[in-house]
């Protein structure tokens, strides 16, 4: 909700950015599902069993999920026995179906309190009330509460399970922005831990608004890792175990601004999203289809017939259907080339692609 907003210069800035985002021309596409159910005011989280989704409203106090199908038809609500919502900001679930949830959100930096909850195998009960176990932690190089604006990357609002322990991801809050993100690992186990950051990477350095991290997600067999911004998602994978920094990494810019602070995964390439309700907008369920990655296709550098060079708009002498490639084979995209009209590709990153044509011709294309 819009109590997160720190002042009407923050609000200002996030419907500049919202203007802006909403202007791009091509990035990936996010398909509006429905209106989510009206219980679900301030969606934010989302994980799923199948086809049935579960979510919370994260910071009014009441200990209750609710779930919803894949059209948004509202299903049940679970009350969350021997439990408190301090600041819910996540949910999750794992292969023997327990499912978890993060009472973490530290919009301050200033808690002493963080818990996760969780119910084992949550997917084989019925009833509509629920006992939890907990556990709670503590940042060990946190040294202020809150420490000053450069160090505040102590708020919390994705999670994700994988190799029978909880891996958090830092939503960073400095100013000056540093576009860090902090992952931390626990154990699935009840008691207090003291955790310190295992990895961390630079997710960007444009703006909190654009950048901070707010959901993340984990692919039904483990070899994608996706963490969500407002209007972009990351998409991790090649990596070993749960090093998910140490592997590869494809941004995606999505067509669709708002404030999304739920994702998971319903097969390997649907996920699925979530927004919270603002002025009466968004509140939504929505679906994005992830273009298939390809780590193992290769191409021979002799085959490209042209080298072209483009900073947003590319201009060609050619038509035809083109499938974009990192240098190192990796699926990008797909693009209809019309050499009648400039092509957009304003989307992409910087770099050196591979154009490879349906009739096999190959081009390299320089993004600047």
């Amino acid at each position: 909700m819009f109590k997160r907003f720190n002042d009407i210069a923050n609000f200002i800035l996030f419907l500049f950015t919202l203007l802006a985002m909403r202007s791009a021309a091509q990035s990936l596409h996010v398909n509006t599902i429905s209106s989510l159910p009206s219980v679900l005011t301030e969606s934010s989280g989302l994980t799923s069993f199948g086809n049935i989704f579960w979510s919370f409203n994260d910071s009014d106090g009441k200990v209750e999920i609710h779930s919803f199908d894949s059209l948004g038809n509202y299903l049940r609500t679970v009350e969350l026995l021997n439990s408190n919502n301090v600041d819910w900001e996540e949910i999750s679930c794992n292969e023997t179906g327990d499912l978890i949830i993060g009472d973490f959100g530290n919009n301050n930096n200033d808690r002493r309190n963080l818990k996760i909850y969780w119910i084992p195998e949550f997917q084989t009960i019925s009833s509509n009330k629920v006992n939890t176990k907990s556990l709670s932690f503590e940042y060990g190089h946190q040294s202020g509460f809150p420490p000053g604006d450069a160090f505040k990357n102590f708020d919390m609002e994705a999670m994700i399970y994988k190799n029978d322990s909880i891996h958090l991801f830092s939503k960073n809050r400095t100013n000056p922005f540093s576009g860090y993100c902090y992952q931390y690992t626990l154990p699935l186990s009840e008691g207090h831990y003291i955790i310190y950051p295992r990895d961390s990477f630079v997710i960007g350095t444009n703006s909190s608004f654009n950048d901070w991290v707010t959901a993340a997600a984990l692919s039904p067999n483990g070899d994608k890792l996706v963490l969500l911004n407002h209007g972009k998602i990351n998409l991790f994978y090649d990596y070993t175990g749960t090093d998910f920094f140490k592997g590869k990494r494809i941004v995606y810019t999505l067509d669709h601004y708002s404030q999304k602070e739920g994702i998971c995964f319903n097969s390997q390439q649907n996920l699925f999203l979530t927004d919270e309700r603002v002025f009466g907008n968004f509140g939504n369920l929505y679906r994005i289809e992830l273009p298939v990655v390809n780590s193992t296709e290769s191409f021979s550098q002799t085959k490209i017939s042209a080298a072209l060079i483009a900073q947003n708009e590319l201009t060609t002498n050619f038509s035809g259907t083109f499938d974009i490639y990192s240098v190192s084979g990796i699926f990008i995209c797909t693009l209809e080339v019309n050499e009648a009209e400039p092509l957009d590709i304003s989307f992409l990153a910087g770099g050196i692609y591979l154009m490879k044509g349906r009739n096999n011709s190959m081009m390299k294309l320089i993004k600047f």
